[in-house]
């Protein structure tokens, strides 16, 4: 019977191993472009009992690199209130089911739009119940399963998987600042030297004119 029971055991770990990272969070990245005096806002449909991961972070602007962001429950509770920063982390138990509201405020600003990365992530499997469903399977019950064993290999991979999300998502936002800085330098770099280009030339032909105008007078002179 053990022969028979450690194949299922295997191909179950096997399965909830294959497809963790897709069922263990919801990675929703994007930018955003906030227009001076607007407020941008963007809603998901959560679950009640799912813990969600909201991070976000002001790339670029003029001005101060700032924004105002609110998160807001179903029943229209502000959850979240953070007010002109420019970035932050936030970890909420949604206890309500049903569309969540988070939105970007940039209507303190009257000339700078706001370029803000933002990342929700959005917890949809539990080792716990996981385990629970494993414990409960009729076709393994009574068997002398090392759950202990297996509940701190999974925790481990949960761990490692979270670190690496984390990772990803700090480099996404490193790329993306750098990109938006050297776009930004090169259109300063690229105006600078047109103007440049053009004082040089109205310089030149200022010259030119003004030795003719020299040259041309004291001919004049001469022939009188």
């Amino acid at each position: 019977m053990r022969c028979s029971i450690t194949p299922i055991l295997f191909g179950i770990f096997l399965q909830w191993l294959i497809f963790l990272p897709l069922s263990q969070a919801m990675s929703n990245g994007f930018t955003t472009i906030v227009e001076a005096g607007k407020v941008n806002c963007f809603y998901e449909n959560i679950e009640v009992n799912r813990t969600l991961e909201m991070e976000y972070q002001v790339v670029e602007g003029g001005g101060e690199l700032d924004i105002t962001f609110q998160m807001i429950s179903p029943s229209g509770a502000l959850l979240v209130d953070d007010q002109k920063k420019t970035d932050d982390l936030h970890t909420v138990q949604a206890d309500e089911k049903g569309v969540y509201a988070f939105c970007f405020d940039n209507s303190f600003s009257t000339l700078a739009e706001k370029t803000v990365f933002a990342d929700l992530g959005l917890e949809h499997y539990d080792v716990d119940n996981w385990l629970s469903e494993l414990d409960e399977d009729s076709s393994i019950e009574g068997q002398q399963l090392q759950v202990d064993s297996l509940r701190t290999t999974l925790e481990n991979i949960k761990m490692l998987l979270e670190k690496a999300q984390g990772y990803q998502t700090y480099l996404t936002k490193k790329n993306l600042k750098s990109h938006f800085l050297v776009t930004r330098s090169g259109s300063r770099v690229f105006w600078w030297s047109l103007i440049q280009s053009i004082t040089l030339v109205g310089v030149a032909i200022c010259q030119v004119l003004i030795v003719k105008n020299f040259f041309g007078t004291n001919n004049t002179g001469q022939r009188i």
